[in-house]
């Protein structure tokens, strides 16, 4: 190695080239990564609130079911 391939820290150009690639790499996965966390976050809160809703409208389902189930006993119960 002749010395116009060292920096002024003593390594190799191509050494450093590649650290500084391997750094901005890591730099953008790392950003990449919270950015999907960010996102699974969003989608658990959304599921959640979905979930509450589904849960409301089979309680609604339910009673509507029983209350027609009754309507027939109620409606001969009349005449």
């Amino acid at each position: 190695m002749t010395d116009d391939r060292m920096t002024d820290d003593g390594r190799d150009v191509d050494e450093t080239a590649l650290r500084g690639r391997l750094e901005h790499r890591m730099s953008e996965l790392q950003a990449e990564y919270r950015a999907g966390q960010e996102m699974l976050g969003e989608l658990d809160a959304k599921r959640a609130d979905l979930q509450q809703t589904l849960l409301r409208i089979g309680g609604a389902i339910q009673v509507l079911g029983e209350l027609l189930e009754a309507e027939p006993a109620a409606s001969e119960g009349r005449r």
